[in-house]
């Protein structure tokens, strides 16, 4: 397991716990860190829309981690009540998912999913 992973399984750990504020900056620093992930997806389309490659799944799934962990911190971020956090950031977790199973589907599809 690379140290990147080890960071990213222990903010997952210390998120289990946090709130308000502490909760704000380990999304920060998960999205920040995961950003690379979502750089490696574009990459890998480019290459198979150009037939060098193929798109893998563990690349999809990064991309969208990327998107949710920076998606709930912008919710985190909104002037609301706790309660009404907490509601957005499950609804947009299950757009993602949503997002993620279309994605997947059309990457099938096209023949670029590896």
């Amino acid at each position: 397991m690379s140290t990147e992973e080890l960071i990213l399984k222990t903010i997952d750990k210390c998120l289990e716990t946090a709130t308000g504020e502490q909760r704000r900056l380990f999304l920060w620093m998960k999205a920040a860190l995961q950003f690379p992930g979502l750089n490696q997806f574009v990459e890998e389309v480019k290459r198979a829309e150009g037939c060098w490659g193929k798109v893998s799944l563990e690349s999809l799934h990064k991309a969208v981690e990327f998107a949710e962990s920076h998606n709930e911190f912008q919710i985190r971020s909104l002037a609301a009540t706790d309660e009404a956090k907490v509601d957005m950031v499950r609804l947009e977790k299950i757009r993602l998912k949503e997002v993620e199973v279309r994605i997947t589907e059309t990457l099938r599809y096209l023949g670029w999913l590896g």
